[in-house]
Parts: C-alpha cells; structure tokens; sequence
C-alpha cells in the first residue's frame, strides 16, 4: 500500500493504524497540493479528486477519506485492536471521534 499524506490533514490516523496493525505502508509526502502545481499534478496522476490522504491498495484500487480508510484497514486486518466491531459497546463512542 502507499499512502500519500500531509502533516496535520487527518493521515496521521492511517499511518498509526497500518503500524500499530503490522502492515506495510510506504508514506509518500504530497506536498504543498494548493500552492504547487507540480505536487498536485503528481498525486492527481494517483487520484484525480486530489485529496489528501490517500491510500493505493496493493490491487491499485485508490482509497480517501481518513474514517473510511480506517475502517477498512479494521476489517481487511482482521483485527479489533483499534476498531471495536459492529455491537461492541465502544463502537458508537469509536463512531463518534471518527
């Protein structure tokens, strides 16, 4: 998987899930998206809506939005560390800081 990121725009969440879950992440720096049309152009190659964060599965399929990314992770990890499952009594808590 590659993630494409930025310091403080809700990425950091992906990054601390894939490490915490023992999945291999490459973290790739989108730099300045708005201000610099070559750093826009090249994360627009991996995902034309431009957004940040960004998350290329291994199949290529392309992934945003930090909540939805997590749950996925959640799931195709196997794992409730991190991600109380459907009917646990922390996962409307969990719902809520998403």
């Amino acid at each position: 998987m590659k993630l494409y990121y930025n310091p403080g725009w809700g990425s950091a969440i992906v990054e601390a899930q894939a490490a915490v879950l023992g999945m291999p992440c490459e973290v790739i720096l989108a730099g300045e998206i708005y201000a610099d049309p070559v750093a826009r152009a090249v994360l627009g190659r991996v995902n034309p809506l431009v957004q940040v964060p960004t998350l290329v599965l291994d199949n290529g399929e392309v992934m945003t939005e930090s909540a939805a990314i997590t749950l996925y992770l959640s799931e195709v990890a196997g794992s409730p560390v991190l991600v109380p499952p459907s009917g646990d009594a922390d996962r409307a808590a969990f719902l809520r800081w998403l």
